[in-house]
């Protein structure tokens, strides 16, 4: 199922019974992971569904049924069992998780910041200095490979098109500090800008190359990402990338991690 998106992380259980705890590593996965809540879907209502919600149960897990998430032979059967447990929406399930996820990241922020603020003898009370937090790139694997490298200090540079900016999104200057997340928004490092420089993308030079860190660090590896990255951007508005398109080239180092 295309809606099924299934991550490398993901544990995967092979049973043999329709209650999936039963002669399964399943109970013993949920303990490790600190897990004390399941929502269970899927196919058929009447057993698997059903027998795999008793088993939760059994062993003291909160259990609940994917309310429009669980199929069966009978509408009348699967309307029976849903009636009768405990059942949650999946418009309220993504709700909360949303809740969970975004006070996460707003807390891992703010805890960076305060504690870059105590290294420097200042707080949030007394201090003049701003930042803004954001990831790298537009995916995931590149978002988070990218943090990796600025938090390790091999990436010291990155590139944006000037394009993009305009009077609410203003250019970064020299003494912008950023907090720079992963691509789920948890805080990695904070950096300051030390110099700004925007040219024509064909002027990009080998040595600003190496200092972005990214690839094999080569001026040819640089072009051929950025190319690809551009070209994503660009085409949201119609337009394509050129040889003569301006490029804001960022330096900057990490103050904090």
């Amino acid at each position: 199922m295309d809606e099924l998106i299934v991550s490398d992380s993901d544990f995967f259980i092979q049973k043999s019974f329709s209650n999936a705890f039963w002669e399964t590593e399943l109970d013993a996965i949920l303990k490790k992971e600190g897990v004390d809540c399941v929502i269970i879907g899927g196919f058929a209502a009447e057993y698997c569904v059903l027998f795999t919600y008793n088993g939760a149960v059994e062993r003291g897990y909160n259990a609940f049924l994917l309310q429009k998430g669980i199929a069966g032979f009978s509408d009348d059967e699967i309307r029976r069992i849903q009636l009768l447990r405990s059942v949650v929406s999946y418009d309220a399930l993504e709700y909360f998780l949303q809740e969970t996820q975004d006070k996460s990241k707003h807390e891992s922020i703010k805890h960076m910041w305060e504690n870059y603020l105590e290294s420097i003898v200042e707080n949030s009370s007394n201090t003049d200095k701003k930042y803004t937090a954001w990831h790298f790139c537009d995916n995931e694997q590149d978002a988070n490979e990218l943090a990796e490298l600025v938090v390790s200090g091999i990436k010291r540079a990155t590139a944006s098109l000037y394009l993009f900016y305009s009077c609410d999104d203003e250019l970064p200057k020299e003494g912008d500090l950023s907090i720079i997340t992963d691509w789920s928004g948890e805080a990695q490092c904070i950096i300051e800008t030390t110099n700004i420089e925007i040219v024509p993308y064909k002027d990009v030079t080998e040595e600003f190359a190496v200092t972005e860190g990214e690839g094999d660090k080569s001026l040819e590896y640089w072009k051929r990402a950025h190319w690809s990255a551009f070209s994503r951007e660009m085409k949201e508005i119609g337009k394509e990338p050129t040889e003569d398109m301006l490029v804001v080239c960022e330096r900057f180092e990490v103050v904090f991690k």
